[in-house]
């Protein structure tokens, strides 16, 4: 079962263990066995210099093409009265460029703040303002967080603009439809491509396109990069473990974040995420096994079980532990998240 911020961040994100990655890779962990002693190294100094794009990844194969937010005008221009379709298909109508945004997931948190001014956003979550989980905490001292979307809170913040993900209790949702304030829902974060719609379609809201464009623009630079500098031939086998004994399987952001990094998932043949049994780990036989830092104890237990002894990520000293922040951003940070794991994955191809 996953652990209490799990499940919260599982409310909040429909996957709740792919985090992404900062510039700057503070505090990675690396864990390594030395006979029955653990070492735990972390490593500082700047994450791959270039991140980069999925042009000849397993990513770049199944990318889409972006679909925006349907709107009632088609001018690159944004303008406003504006119309548009949101990601859970209810029509929202915003009268004016909004400039009391509420944020009520941590997603949004991230996007918004490198899209509209910091003045501009009167509610963010409490994950958002924590810098274990947000990489925009700094950004966001000052402004008030919610823990969970209440209608009451978020009315109270008198915003001219509400993102929601379309899990919120539909009976909150309504309530503040009926308070006259525009919702506008998203759905998707279970891959890159996805989280690029997302940010597109945020910015048109927002009436801030061209910067959208020019984020998504950046993510698939980097992404190219990364994938340039994977091209080996080689395509190692990588899991996603959490707590307490989940696999990250397909249609999920870490699924994404292996592949676009150049790995196989060796969890692949699981759709989402499910528990797995050692067994079935011990035959999927991963190459490198990726955590999150608070499932250190779970890395630490399975490198000291005999279940796993013959598990070659085990046997060769190739369990990385990503910071919590890492394994869990929906946003344009994503690109971090393929960045680290794409040099984790490195150390099996020097």
């Amino acid at each position: 079962m996953p652990t209490h911020v799990e499940l919260c961040r599982l409310a909040e994100f429909f996957d709740p263990y792919g985090r992404a990655m900062a510039n700057l890779r503070k505090g990675e962990i690396v864990m390594a066995r030395k006979g029955k002693q653990i070492t735990i190294a972390v490593l500082m100094g700047a994450a791959l210099a270039a991140s980069a794009s999925v042009s000849g990844s397993a990513y770049a194969q199944s990318h889409h093409s972006i679909a925006y937010a349907k709107a009632t005008k088609s001018s690159s221009t944004v303008t406003f009265p504006l119309t548009v379709t949101d990601e859970a298909g209810n029509k929202v109508t915003i009268s004016h460029r909004p400039v009391r945004i509420a944020s009520v997931t941590e997603g949004t948190d991230e996007i918004l703040s490198a899209l509209v001014p910091i003045k501009d956003l009167v509610l963010v979550t409490t994950y958002g303002k924590q810098p274990a989980y947000s990489f925009v905490a700094s950004k966001l001292k000052g402004i008030r967080g919610i823990s969970s979307a209440t209608a009451e809170g978020i009315i109270a913040a008198r915003p001219d603009l509400v993102f929601l993900a379309s899990y919120t209790t539909p009976g909150v949702v309504n309530q503040i439809r009926q308070a006259g304030i525009p919702v506008y829902e998203l759905t998707d974060f279970n891959s890159i491509s996805q989280i690029e719609q997302n940010i597109l379609n945020v910015g048109l809201v927002v009436g801030k396109e061209p910067k959208a464009r020019g984020i998504v623009a950046g993510m698939k630079q980097r992404l190219r990069l990364i994938a340039k500098a994977a091209t080996s031939g080689r395509k190692p086998t990588v899991m996603y473990y959490a707590s307490p004994n989940y696999v990250a399987g397909k249609n999920t952001t870490m699924n994404s974040v292996i592949l676009a990094a150049g790995g196989r998932n060796a969890a692949a043949a699981v759709n989402g995420w499910q528990p797995e049994t050692a067994e079935a780990v011990v035959k999927q036989n991963p190459q490198i096994l990726l955590f999150s830092q608070s499932d250190a104890k779970i890395a630490e237990a399975m490198l000291h079980s005999p279940k796993y002894s013959t598990v070659a990520a085990i046997k060769d000293h190739r369990v990385f532990l990503l910071p919590d922040r890492d394994t869990g951003t929906v946003s344009q940070y994503i690109v971090d998240s393929v960045a680290t794991v794409a040099k984790d994955i490195g150390t099996l191809k020097k």
